[in-house]
């Protein structure tokens, strides 16, 4: 197989993550020389803890019977109905898609996870910040610009986007935001607790509830992880959209 026009990974992450790019008669965008430097490896390293915490949370999750349950039900009605299901009422096949997915996703959710995964998913996640802080320590002091991933506020990236000089600065207040709700010392807010408090993420985290949305919204069923204290703000994370210009999804990306 070869790689169509549009396939590559740049063209894609732009479309998914900023905006469609005019490739014109081109065969593709250009290739890019990137140098990845020291404080690069610690970038890359943050995103391996990334991808490790999602890997955990969905261990700690386990779907496979939830999916069994919801497929296996699914095909027991198409043999009930005895044709290929077109639409009820305002319900058609895109919508029949939908609720086959919620229930997935609410039948895994609601169970007993894994503690030990959930845990382990936090690790990944504080180690995750701790690397991403190392990067941006990294690179301030860099005098020169050749071919950098992410550069400096006196340095030019090598992908051709254009960084705002105070967007790794917000960055790194929203990195310490999470930081803080991953150790407790910052709270989720909740409806019913106001400003006096909200949700205490590491207990979650390390004793992990059965996920049920009804007792959530209520309240019983997060009893035990709420608490009085500070609670996080959007501010971080407003001032990092309005630097990025509403780029949020593209240089969180970038940044990790």
């Amino acid at each position: 197989n070869t790689r169509d026009l549009g396939e590559g990974i740049v063209e894609v992450g732009a479309v998914t993550l900023m905006r469609e790019p005019d490739l014109g008669d081109a065969e593709g965008l250009p290739p890019m020389d990137i140098r990845f430097d020291t404080p690069a490896v610690a970038w890359l390293t943050a995103y391996t803890h990334m991808l490790s915490a999602a890997g955990e949370l969905v261990v700690a999750f386990d779907p496979t019977e939830a999916i069994s349950l919801v497929m296996n039900a699914a095909q027991k009605m198409d043999e009930l109905r005895g044709e290929p299901f077109t639409r009820s009422g305002f319900i058609g096949a895109n919508e029949t898609r939908w609720v086959d997915q919620f229930a997935m996703a609410y039948g895994a959710l609601n169970q007993q996870p894994d503690a030990t995964r959930t845990r382990a998913a936090h690790a990944h996640l504080l180690n995750m910040i701790a690397e991403n802080k190392t990067f941006w320590a990294g690179i301030e002091p860099e005098p020169d610009s050749v071919k950098d991933w992410i550069p400096n506020a006196s340095q030019t990236a090598a992908l051709g986007f254009e960084m705002p000089p105070a967007a790794g600065m917000a960055w790194q207040v929203i990195l310490t935001d999470v930081e803080s709700l991953l150790n407790g010392d910052l709270l989720i807010p909740y409806w019913r607790l106001g400003a006096m408090g909200g949700v205490n993420m590491q207990k979650l985290f390390m004793d992990p509830p059965v996920f049920d949305i009804v007792t959530w919204i209520q309240g019983h069923g997060l009893l035990p992880y709420l608490e009085r204290g500070p609670v996080i703000s959007t501010d971080s994370i407003e001032q990092f959209e309005d630097l990025t210009g509403g780029d949020i999804m593209l240089f969180s990306f970038l940044f990790n």
